[in-house]
């Protein structure tokens, strides 16, 4: 399995999505159905499509961020919202928790730590958390719970944190 790749872009910079092998490596091996995306990236929501995970829930803040190229892929069911991920939301949906990926890449330290604190809760198998370089040690211990075993996984810059259950 292929599990990561610089990308460029347009201007001939690069750029590394560094969750990239992360995400893939969880998706081969808990084989997700489900992810919840917090945070809709240039990287991270193709990928989903790619890796054909049957269902993507969505959740953006920035309607700019709202729109992917690579989406719907045939046989992906792909729900966007505008706006934050919701208790309310996801308990009404039909989710294999056991199944499923949530993927962090929110707007601010805050909402991302909130949709971590949230969704921790209802156990998913896996977190994945992007660009949690920026965070104190503070910030680490607020993010853990009895029922993950978390990782920080750095690949050059930026860094991605890792919950299993």
């Amino acid at each position: 399995m292929k599990l990561g790749k610089a990308h460029r872009d347009s201007n001939k910079s690069i750029r590394v999505a560094t969750h990239e092998p992360v995400v893939k490596l969880i998706c081969s091996v808990f084989d997700i159905q489900c992810v919840i995306e917090d945070g809709m990236g240039r990287s991270s929501t193709p990928l989903f499509h790619k890796l054909n995970v049957p269902v993507i829930h969505s959740f953006e803040q920035r309607l700019e961020w709202s729109h992917c190229d690579s989406c719907p892929q045939k046989g992906v069911e792909h729900h966007v919202t505008i706006g934050s991920v919701t208790e309310s939301y996801l308990q009404t949906q039909n989710i294999n928790w056991n199944r499923t990926l949530v993927f962090v890449d929110g707007y601010s330290n805050t909402t991302r730590l909130e949709a971590v604190k949230l969704v921790q809760e209802l156990q998913p198998i896996a977190i994945v958390e992007h660009d949690a370089e920026t965070y104190s040690e503070e910030e680490i211990q607020q993010r853990k719970h009895d029922n993950y075993v978390m990782w920080q996984y750095v690949a050059l810059d930026p860094e991605t944190l890792l919950y299993l259950r």
